[in-house]
């Protein structure tokens, strides 16, 4: 079975692995470009691009696939399928229709609940205590393809975007592994969406992180975990950037502070009084500084004590 794949981040890995793993002929490795990254803006590899280059499979990251010479290389690659996993890019019909068994994309969340870029968020963002993953067989629009086969996860209750997309995708390609062979023997027959179901997200900006201290501390701690680690979660505390990494609620305080107030329940713990209860900040990271403990930051900047986070 000739299989392309096509990925870029950390969470693409364990499916590109898995494949190898299964024995499945790897002809081509499709990722995004590399970006420069840190304050030194070097250009290092991407975690699908490192992991094809140790594992010395043939690589290509173009910037569109929309491009006539990109699409013939691939064609000349004569994959039985192509699988993607976190690719992000536009695939044109001219790619969907090489492989004899189509392309299969791997989506974290239960289809056709939250279509889009940002499924994962979404869930954690809406309370919700499930989630899941999907298989689905690629069309030219969005995530609107038929279902192959689908899987539930829970949501913890200290869930980040960061860690529960890692583990939908491991689970991702644990569902792939078992459906692949069977969707190759035609002995399974995808199912379409339905559209009274669909609900889509949106494309999170770094407008979406900073912290309105009016809404209900729940809300703001579910928006702490959703957002990490994009676009972070984050106020301004004397002009200087003020990232929230990791925070609980406490809802049977009594406020006598208005909102975005930082207030001190007892030693070493730091809070900030919300619209309904007070969020306590576990762990943050100041403009110029590294990530810390409540504790430690407030032992350096007890004058937070009292101040108003804009």
């Amino acid at each position: 079975m000739r299989v392309v794949f096509m990925g870029t981040p950390t969470f693409a890995v364990p499916v590109l692995s898995a494949l190898l793993e299964s024995n499945y002929e790897i002809v081509g490795v499709i990722s995004r470009p590399d970006r420069p990254i840190g304050r030194g803006q070097k250009m290092s590899p991407n975690p699908i691009n490192r992991y094809a280059m140790d594992h010395n499979l043939r690589i290509s990251q173009p910037v569109s696939l929309r491009s006539e010479e990109v699409q013939r290389q691939i064609f000349k690659l004569k994959p039985n399928v192509i699988i993607i996993a976190a690719y992000s890019r536009y695939i044109p019909n001219t790619i969907l229709n090489i492989p004899d068994h189509g392309c299969l994309n791997i989506h974290p969340s239960l289809l056709p609940k939250y279509r889009g870029p940002s499924p994962v968020s979404t869930a954690i963002l809406a309370g919700d205590n499930t989630t899941g993953v999907t298989v689905m067989k690629v069309t030219d629009m969005m995530d609107a393809g038929p279902i192959i086969a689908s899987r539930k996860m829970a949501i913890g209750p200290d869930d980040t975007t960061e860690n529960l997309t890692l583990r939908l995708f491991e689970m991702g390609a644990e569902l792939l592994m078992e459906i692949l062979p069977k969707w190759t023997a035609c002995k399974i027959t995808a199912e379409q969406q339905q559209p009274a179901l669909v609900t889509t997200t949106k494309l999170l900006t770094r407008q979406d992180g900073k912290i309105d201290w009016t809404e209900p501390a729940d809300l703001i701690a579910r928006k702490v975990r959703a957002y990490h680690p994009w676009p972070g979660s984050y106020a301004l505390w004397n002009g200087k950037l003020l990232k929230i990494i990791t925070a609980h609620t406490n809802n049977s305080v009594e406020l006598s502070v208005p909102p975005s107030n930082v207030i001190g329940l007892s030693e070493g713990i730091l809070a900030v009084a919300t619209a309904q209860g007070v969020l306590i900040i576990d762990t943050l990271q100041l403009e110029g500084g590294r990530p810390t403990t409540a504790s430690e930051f407030l032992s350096g900047h007890r004058d937070i004590i009292g101040a108003h986070l804009i």
